[in-house]
């Protein structure tokens, strides 16, 4: 290959650490899909379900860097209040469309069960008749 045709990525240079790093390096817990109803008030702080589970030393310490505390000075605080009320009703949006395609989705799967009970009840009624039709059939062959 031509070394003059083959096109040359820029390098990004970046002072970041990867945040998956920091997550990867911090205390495990037992995984579970079981969540109490109400967190534990006066836990240890060990389980992600306590509140005294430390979530803003954790945040502060591995995912907020000093450019995001420079960018956020930057911006003015009505900008962030707007950010902070759009992210939820774009979440709740996607959740409402995946919601109509859900029902939608039943409401088709529900149709075509009655369709399927519909056809197997035919199909009982031509097997029956085929049936009867084969007995007459046997009756006129011994006449």
């Amino acid at each position: 290959m031509d070394p003059k045709s083959a096109k040359v990525l820029p390098r990004i240079c970046t002072y970041r650490k990867r945040k998956a790093n920091h997550v990867g390096q911090s205390p495990k817990e037992i995984p579970t899909n079981v969540s109490p109803a109400t967190p534990t008030e006066n836990g240890d702080g060990t389980s992600i379900w306590d509140n005294n589970f430390p979530f803003g030393d954790f945040i502060d310490k591995h995912f907020i860097t000093e450019e995001d505390r420079k960018a956020f000075e930057n911006w003015e605080i009505d900008e962030c209040f707007h950010v902070l009320k759009a992210t939820p009703i774009q979440e709740v949006s996607i959740i409402r469309l995946m919601e109509q395609k859900v029902g939608d989705l039943l409401k088709k799967n529900k149709a075509y069960d009655e369709e399927n009970t519909e056809l197997k009840n035919k199909l009982s009624q031509l097997v029956e008749r085929e049936e009867g039709l084969m007995e007459e059939n046997i009756k006129m062959k011994l006449k």
